[in-house]
């Protein structure tokens, strides 16, 4: 009976501190312990990112029609007359 307590339980537990364990290993630095602030100052044209998006769900479109018309015409020309 206590067979089964200790594998149940105990040997869990010591696999879960070993695990926790390996995680703790020192992180190595460059040294350099500056924080950096990164400043972007780019301004988008936004009437490209619209044309950019327009464009990518008109070939989306095209593309699940295509597929659509396909997949139909193939159900249809297997179909049981």
């Amino acid at each position: 009976m206590w067979a089964i307590v200790i594998v149940v339980v105990i040997i869990p537990l010591l696999g879960r501190g070993f695990i926790a364990n390996s995680y703790q290993k020192d992180v190595v630095t460059s040294g350099n312990s500056k924080s950096s602030v990164v400043f972007i100052d780019k301004q988008s044209d936004w009437n490209k990112v619209d044309e950019s998006i327009v464009a990518a769900i008109k070939n989306a479109n095209t593309t699940a029609e295509n597929f659509a018309a396909t997949k139909f015409i193939f159900n249809i020309s297997n179909a049981p007359f």
